[in-house]
Formats: C-alpha cells, structure tokens, sequence
C-alpha cells in the first residue's frame, strides 16, 4: 500500500475513533451490513482524502457536503452512521475485516486510475 493511503488511513482511523467515543445511545439503530459499511467507508475516506489537500477553509466547508452526500448515497442518517461505528470499535475482528476490504477497494480504485490515466 502507497504511503499516501497509509497517511490518510490512519488520519481516517483517528477520525473513526473520535466519532465512535462520542455516541453512547442505546436505542434501536439501523446495524448496516458489511458490504454497505465497506462501501460507506471506502466513499468517506476519498472524500477525507479529496478535502486533505484543501485550504483549512475549504476543507471545512466541504467535507460536510461530502459527508451529506454519502448519507443520502446510502439512504443513512449521521445518527445511523456513527451508531455502526461504534458497534465497529467494539468488535475488533469484524472491525479487521471492514478495513481490509476498505484498503482492498481503495487500492483497486487507486490502480484502475493509474490504468486509466
């Protein structure tokens, strides 16, 4: 894996972390399946990746839009999103599991746009 995925997953993990510490509810949620997760999380970290080399204000402003967009991508709420997170953390195999898938996508991504480039 190239050192720029490398930086920006664990800028992500980080990200992922913070989100998850921050939700405590125990009401009935929507729990997402893998694929879905993977397919939520592959979109957010190109977006995280996209605004990273923005200007502090334009990352500001744009990564709601981005977040936005992949909620309604996805017909999920930032509530159902950040419930999935933290039942991610708290299983650490299936946590694994999502982000290899998550790198593996990211990686064939990234070699179809050399390919295409």
């Amino acid at each position: 894996m190239n050192y720029f995925f490398k930086k920006n997953l664990n800028f992500f993990l980080i990200f992922l972390f913070f989100f998850a510490c921050q939700i405590n509810q125990k009401n009935e949620m929507t729990y997402l399946k893998d694929d879905k997760m993977i397919d939520v999380l592959v979109d957010i970290q190109l977006a995280e990746a996209t605004v990273s080399n923005s200007v502090n204000q334009v990352k500001d402003s744009l990564l709601p839009i981005y977040y936005s967009y992949i909620f309604k991508k996805y017909d999920i709420s930032d509530t159902i999103y950040r419930y999935n997170l933290t039942k991610l953390t708290s299983n650490p195999k299936r946590m694994n599991y999502i982000f290899e898938k998550v790198t593996e996508k990211l990686n064939k991504k990234e070699t179809e746009s050399r390919t295409n480039n």
